[in-house]
């Protein structure tokens, strides 16, 4: 198994799968893969594995108290889904962005099923039961998904989902990639011991 860090979690994978991070950058502070345009937003990471294409975007909600959750989540502004200030709202970019960056350039092609998972991590339990289901019915409507009576026939998103780091191992085993596993770093873990 190899280990990386992004956004507050470590990535634990096995060497069957190839874990890309978009934005890496070289030692000249440019990015890697060379994408050619900064207007357009990255997802964190991008998983290929066989017949998929996998864009995770990592939210590792650093709350300390738990009198501060739903203040935190009044401001990611879930009811407001086009307003720019709106979680939705760059989940949605983020998504859009990607999948057009990698199509372009021919990384995805017709062959390859593309899926796109926000994994969160809240240190507290979120009482708020819409919290999760509001920012999926958003995504789904608001982002170009396969579906049976769907305009779009070539290759595209075929599922998106917000979900916890729980969640993930659920869903990770029917598309094979059970070998992945995410595990939130705490806000105390990331400061440098003395």
């Amino acid at each position: 198994m190899s280990i990386i860090e992004k956004d507050n979690f470590e990535i634990h994978y096995s060497d069957d799968f190839e874990i890309i991070d978009i934005e890496e950058k070289d030692e000249n502070n440019k990015e890697k893969r060379k994408q050619y345009s900064h207007s357009m937003s990255n997802v964190d990471l991008m998983i290929k594995a066989n017949d998929k294409i996998i864009f995770i975007e990592l939210k590792n909600f650093q709350i300390e108290d738990k009198n501060q959750l739903e203040n935190e989540i009044k401001r990611l502004k879930i009811e407001e889904p086009l307003n720019k200030d709106s979680i939705i709202y760059e989940l949605i970019q983020k998504g859009r962005g990607s999948f057009l960056k990698e199509y372009s350039s021919g990384y995805i092609n017709n062959n390859i099923d593309v899926y796109y998972f926000i994994i969160f991590h809240f240190p507290f339990k979120i009482r708020n039961m819409r919290f999760k289901s509001n920012i999926n019915v958003y995504l789904e409507k608001y982002l170009p998904i396969i579906k049976k009576d769907s305009v779009y026939k070539k290759s595209f998103i075929k599922s998106v989902l917000f979900m916890t780091t729980e969640q993930w191992e659920t869903i990770s085993i029917p598309i094979n990639t059970k070998e992945i596993l995410f595990k939130p770093i705490s806000k105390s873990q990331c400061i440098p011991k003395p």
